[in-house]
């Protein structure tokens, strides 16, 4: 395996807007171009795509840690610029189904395990 790519979702719909106002060293976003904010993190070997749905493509991991990583990271970049609750668009499988998955990365216990 050389590059992964993962499709993700953050359980609320995102202000890109505010996002890449505020947080311009790691997102840009310009809607008449692409509808996706396109992230990434110094020190991270991953780059990100975000939508307004909440939905995230996760580009350019070597393993599924960098992918976990990347999310955790990412989710708490992010979190200031949620608004409401969202499900995703498209099934995004099985193997990582929680009951919420914002619910599940709010418990402290998760969130040592991902470290």
């Amino acid at each position: 395996i050389i590059l992964t790519v993962a499709s993700c979702h953050y359980g609320y719909n995102l202000d890109l807007e505010a996002l890449s106002e505020n947080c311009a060293s790691n997102f840009s976003w310009d809607p008449k171009l692409f509808p996706g904010a396109r992230g990434k993190i110094e020190g991270h070997p991953t780059s990100m795509l975000l939508f307004t749905s909440g939905n995230g493509v996760i580009t350019g991991a070597k393993n599924e840690e960098d992918i976990v990583k990347a999310f955790n990271t990412t989710y708490h970049m992010i979190k200031p610029y949620f608004k409401e609750k969202s499900e995703p668009h498209a099934d995004k499988g099985s193997r990582y189904k929680h009951p919420g998955v914002a619910d599940v990365l709010e418990d402290p216990d998760f969130i040592n395990r991902l470290a």
